[in-house]
């Protein structure tokens, strides 16, 4: 049995429109394979609040972005419909640019998918998160 988890990050709307053509199709399919093999999906989004309380004004990435950007009611802050959560994945929203910064993706990892699987898989590497 695979011990990994597939984090889905940033499939929102606004950066898909910034990345190459091939990129959404690869998305789907790595999502497509890991929901065939039963690896758990964990979706992650940038999510501000209404008039970015959450956001230091000295941020240089989001102090700068309109106040509605990036929040419930922006239509592009949506993860794209083709690569959207199914069923009973989960989505966790962040406010920073690290997915485990300001959130509970850590503790979802940890009492969640580690117990299950043991590992945890990003596209990058290989972490292995310790027993509690």
């Amino acid at each position: 049995m695979s011990r990994t988890a597939l984090l889905a990050m940033d499939f929102q709307v606004a950066h898909l429109n910034r990345m190459p053509g091939d990129y959404l199709p690869l998305a789907t399919r790595a999502l497509d394979r890991a929901r065939a093999s039963d690896i758990p999906v964990i979706h992650v989004a940038l999510r501000l609040r209404a008039d970015h309380v959450d956001v230091h004004p000295r941020n240089k990435m989001f102090g700068a972005l309109p106040p509605q950007a990036y929040t419930s009611a922006d239509p592009v802050t949506a993860i794209h419909p083709d690569v959207a959560p199914r069923g009973s994945e989960i989505v966790v929203h962040k406010n920073r640019v690290s997915a485990f910064a300001g959130n509970n993706l850590h503790q979802i990892l940890i009492n969640d998918v580690y117990p299950r699987r043991g590992e945890i898989t990003t596209v990058d590497d290989w972490v292995k998160v310790p027993t509690v």
